[in-house]
Order: C-alpha cells, then sequence, then structure tokens
C-alpha cells in the first residue's frame, strides 16, 4: 500500500512538473533565457554594437562579459515570433579583444567575400507554443560570451 501511494504521489508531481505552462514572452523577435526552475523568463541583455568595417566586417561590443550569465546547466532558449525568419537570426560566439567583445561575421579578400562560420553557433527552432520557439542548440555552449544578432539587433549572454 505504501509503494502504491508513494507512485501516485510522484506520478502526480511529474505529470504537474510537465504540464506546467510556458510563459509567454513580451516581446517579439526578442531571444529569452528560460529559467524552467521557476518557469521564468529573462529578456537577453540588448546592447548596440559598434559595426566593423575593413578587412572583416563584424560587431564589437563594449565591456569584456555580459550583464546576464546563465549557468551551462540551465541554459533554454525562447523567442516569440509570428513571422520568424531564420536566416536573420544567427547565434554568434564572441572573443575578447581589448577588454572588448567582438565577432568577425565576414573576411573580405582579393575580390572574394569569405563569411566567418567557425563564429557562428548551430541551432533549430522547436515550436513550443502559438508563436513560441525554443530555440535548440546542436551541441552544448562551453562558456563564453555569446550574441544573437537579428539585423542589426544584437542581444548578449554569458554562459558560466
Amino acid at each position: 500500500m505504501k509503494y502504491l501511494l508513494l507512485i501516485i504521489f510522484f506520478s502526480t508531481n511529474a505529470l504537474f512538473a510537465y504540464s506546467q505552462s510556458l510563459p509567454k514572452p513580451e516581446f517579439t523577435n526578442v531571444p529569452y533565457w528560460w529559467n524552467s526552475a521557476s518557469n521564468s523568463l529573462t529578456l537577453l541583455s540588448k546592447e548596440t554594437p559598434d559595426i566593423k568595417f575593413g578587412f572583416w566586417m563584424g560587431m564589437k561590443f563594449s565591456g569584456n562579459k555580459s550583464e546576464l550569465e546563465i549557468p551551462q546547466n540551465q541554459l533554454r532558449l525562447l523567442i516569440h515570433s509570428s513571422q520568424l525568419n531564420m536566416q536573420h537570426l544567427k547565434l554568434c560566439k564572441l572573443k575578447m579583444k581589448k577588454k572588448r567583445r567582438q565577432v568577425a561575421l565576414v573576411k573580405l579578400g582579393f575580390g572574394v567575400i569569405n563569411i566567418q562560420e567557425e563564429n557562428l553557433v548551430d541551432f533549430n527552432l522547436k515550436p513550443a507554443g502559438e508563436n513560441i520557439y525554443e530555440i535548440v542548440l546542436s551541441d552544448s555552449l562551453p562558456p563564453g560570451q555569446y550574441a544573437f544578432i537579428n539585423a542589426l539587433d544584437a542581444f548578449t549572454f554569458s554562459v558560466k
């Protein structure tokens, strides 16, 4: 009888945890960190980068780290959009240089433009609700600095 009550108790708790409603992001086309333990959303840090042109084209961010730090084992990301265009949304690994974070998106050569794919992080979008998508990373992110870039908007976060 004890075992039956324990099984019912744990099954009910597991069912309740699974059926927890997904929080709806307030803004569209903006990535959020989804803290599934507290079922809350945190907007990624919006930053205005300097656009760099020259032998490489990319973005530079002030400071050596993002304001938002996410534990590696709690990295779940959501985005709300009714017209999400994957071609414009990119996740980039940032590199440190002279106390600034930067990413090279394109390098220019003699008449050649090379996309810097080594700085891009591969991900897919999984439907999670009405116009809400979970950003599913192809691999786990190592600790470091990252930015979602959507046209000229940039949203940064740190993985610790």
